[in-house]
C-alpha cells in the first residue's frame, strides 16, 4: 500500500513555463499530509474526502468532491466541484475554471494548502526522499509513529463529526524477544520487515499502517465497524502465521496479539483516549494468552493501562 505517490494515467507536460521533461505535481505544503508529493497524469484528478477522490484529503472543511484538476492543451485548470467552503487559489475563491502556474498555491478545507508545481525526475527524487525520510519508518518503511498521531488526531476530528466509525488496531508480535536472543537482531530486523509487508498486503487502500515502536504496529481504519475489524484482525492472524524464511536456521513461526478500538465513542473524549483504549485491549490478549484479538470494552470506566 503506496499513499505518498499518486499517478492519477497521463502526463500534463508544461508548454511553456518548463521543460518538457518535467511532469505536473502538487506538493502538501499545509495539513496532516505535509510534504507529501502527487504526481498529475489523469486527464482529471478530484480532490476530496470521499474514498472515491483520486486525492483524499482529511480535513474538516473537505467536501466529498471538492475540486478537480483537468489537463486541457498541455495546462493545468482548477475547479471548484460546488465545494461547501470553496475552493482558493493564491488566496482568491475561485468562481470559474483556472489556469495554474507554476508555483500557484491552493486552499481547501481548514488547513490544507497545496503547491502546484513542475519538477523533473531528479526534484522529484530529491523532495520525495526528503519527505520519506521525515514520515516514514526507517527499518520497515511503514509511517512513522510521528505521523500516525497526526493522521490519528485528523481522522479522531472527522470520526466524531460525521459520525463515520474510524478502527484503530494496535499488534504486538509475541515473544519478539527471543527471536532477537536465539536469532541475532540481524534475523529480528528481517523478521519485523517481513511482518510489516503482510500488514501492507492485507490493508485497504484507505488504512494507515504503522509502525507503532519496537515490535508494535498500528493500522487506522476509516469507515470500519467493530465487526469489520474484528474479520480484518483475523486475517491479519492468518498471514502473518505464515512461516517467515531467514537467511539461516529454520523458517521463524510468529504470531501476535491485536487489541481494537472504535471511535467514536461516549468514552472517549480525544485521539489520545482511542490509543488509550487499544492499547488496553492488547495488554488484555497478553494476559488471556496472546495470539489472539481483543476488544476494548466501551463500557469500561477507565482507560487505565491493563497489566499483562
Amino acid at each position: 500500500m503506496t499513499r505518498d505517490k499518486t499517478d492519477t494515467g497521463v502526463t500534463a507536460a508544461p508548454s511553456d513555463e518548463r521543460s518538457q521533461n518535467t511532469s505536473a505535481y502538487l506538493v502538501t505544503i499545509a495539513g496532516i499530509r505535509l510534504g507529501e508529493m502527487f504526481r498529475l497524469s489523469k486527464e482529471e484528478t478530484v480532490l476530496g474526502r470521499s474514498d472515491e477522490a483520486d486525492l483524499r484529503l482529511i480535513d474538516e472543511g473537505v467536501s466529498r468532491r471538492h475540486a478537480a484538476l483537468t489537463v486541457r492543451d498541455d495546462k493545468v485548470m482548477l475547479s471548484d466541484l460546488n465545494s461547501a467552503n470553496g475552493t482558493f487559489c493564491n488566496g482568491t475563491r475561485i468562481a470559474a475554471p483556472t489556469v495554474l502556474k507554476d508555483g500557484d498555491k491552493i486552499s481547501i478545507g481548514g488547513t490544507t494548502i497545496l503547491k502546484f508545481t513542475y519538477q523533473d525526475e531528479l526534484e522529484e527524487r530529491f523532495a520525495r526522499a526528503l519527505y520519506e525520510s521525515a514520515v516514514k519508518d526507517g527499518l520497515t518503511g511503514l509511517h512513522s509513529r510521528r505521523y500516525f498521531d497526526e493522521r490519528l488526531r485528523s481522522e479522531f476530528a472527522f470520526a466524531n463529526r460525521h459520525g463515520s466509525p474510524l478502527a484503530l488496531l494496535l499488534i504486538d508480535v509475541d515473544h519478539f524477544k527471543r527471536v532477537n536472543d536465539e536469532r541475532g537482531h540481524q534475523i529480528g530486523d528481517i523478521t519485523l520487515c517481513e511482518i510489516a509487508l503482510r500488514l501492507l498486503s492485507a490493508a485497504r487502500a484507505n488504512d494507515m499502517v504503522a509502525r507503532f515502536g519496537g515490535e508494535e504496529f498500528a493500522i487506522l481504519c476509516p469507515a470500519t465497524s467493530e465487526t469489520e475489524a474484528v474479520t480484518f484482525a483475523e486475517r491479519l492472524h492468518k498471514l502473518i502465521a505464515d512461516p517467515i524464511s531467514a537467511p539461516s536456521g529454520a523458517p521463524l513461526r510468529i504470531t501476535v496479539t491485536v487489541g481494537i478500538a472504535i471511535a467514536p465513542s461516549a468514552g472517549f473524549k480525544s485521539d489520545a483516549d482511542v490509543v488509550k483504549a487499544a492499547d488496553v485491549a492488547l495488554y488484555a490478549g497478553k494476559a488471556a494468552g496472546r495470539d489472539r484479538t481483543e476488544v476494548f470494552d466501551v463500557e469500561s470506566p477507565a482507560l487505565e493501562r491493563a497489566e499483562g
